[in-house]
C-alpha cells in the first residue's frame, strides 16, 4: 500500500504515525471494505484474554495477543460488532465460545466431560451415552461456555427439558437439581445388595429363634 501525505496525524502531537501503524490501518481498511461488499459475511470472532486475578479484583482492562493491556474504550471499540469469545490468560485456555454457536467444539466438550466424570444428575454418575446440556439455555441467551455446560445421561436430559427441572449451581462446584414444584431432587436409597440383605435376613431369623426359645422357657406370671 503506498502512504502519502494525506494520512491524518495525531491531533495532540501533530506528528505523522509510524509506517508500521499507517500500513496496519491500511490492512484493516482493506479487508473493512471488502467485509461490507459480502452481505453474507460471517462475523469476525474478537478473543479476549483475561487474567485471572483481575477478574477477581474487578480491573477493568484486557490482554491483547501481543500483551499490551487494553483500556476499556478500546475494548469496547473492538467488541462493538464481532462475537466475543473471553479466554483465561496463563494456562491459555479458552473458557467457551460465547454466543458463537451453539454446538460445543471437540476441545470443549472433552474439558466438560473430563471435570464432570459421568452424568451430573444427582445419584446418577452413568459415563455411557452421556450428552452436553447448556444449563443457562441456548434460546433463553446462554452461552456455550464451560461454566454453562454439564454431563447428562439421555435420560436425565430429557427429563431437564421434559419435566421443567430447574439447576442451580456452578457447574464448577456443587449443583442442585430442583423439580417442577421446586423442590429438590433427593436420591433414592440404594437397596442392599444381596450379600448384605443375605446378612440382614440371617439376623432377623436368629433373633426370632433366640426370642421364641426366651419366651418358651419363661415362668409363667
Amino acid at each position: 500500500m503506498r502512504l502519502g501525505t494525506k494520512n491524518p496525524k495525531d491531533p495532540q502531537s501533530g506528528l505523522y504515525r509510524t509506517v508500521d501503524e499507517q500500513n496496519a490501518d491500511g490492512l484493516v481498511q482493506m479487508a473493512s471494505e471488502s467485509y461490507a461488499e459480502d452481505r453474507t459475511h460471517d462475523l469476525a470472532t474478537l478473543v479476549l484474554h483475561f487474567r485471572p486475578e483481575d477478574l477477581i479484583e474487578g480491573k477493568s482492562s484486557a490482554m491483547s495477543e501481543a500483551q499490551r493491556l487494553l483500556g476499556v474504550d478500546e475494548v469496547r471499540r473492538l467488541a462493538c460488532d464481532p462475537r466475543i469469545q473471553p479466554a483465561l490468560d496463563g494456562q491459555g485456555v479458552t473458557v467457551g465460545v460465547g454466543r458463537t454457536t451453539r454446538k460445543i467444539p471437540h476441545w470443549l466438550r472433552r474439558l466438560v466431560e473430563g471435570r464432570d466424570q459421568g452424568c451430573r444428575f444427582s445419584g446418577c454418575g452413568r459415563t455411557r451415552w452421556t450428552q452436553i446440556h447448556h444449563i443457562w439455555h441456548w434460546v433463553d441467551g446462554g452461552p456455550t461456555n464451560l461454566d454453562n455446560l454439564i454431563t447428562l445421561c439421555g435420560f436425565h436430559h430429557r427429563l431437564v427439558h421434559r419435566e421443567s427441572w430447574e439447576i442451580i449451581g456452578n457447574p464448577n462446584g456443587e449443583l442442585n437439581f430442583l423439580n417442577k414444584w421446586g423442590s429438590p431432587h433427593q436420591p433414592a436409597r440404594p437397596r442392599f445388595d444381596a450379600h448384605h440383605e443375605s446378612v440382614l435376613l440371617e439376623g432377623i431369623a436368629h433373633y426370632e429363634k433366640t426370642r421364641l426359645a426366651e419366651l418358651a422357657t419363661a415362668a409363667p406370671p
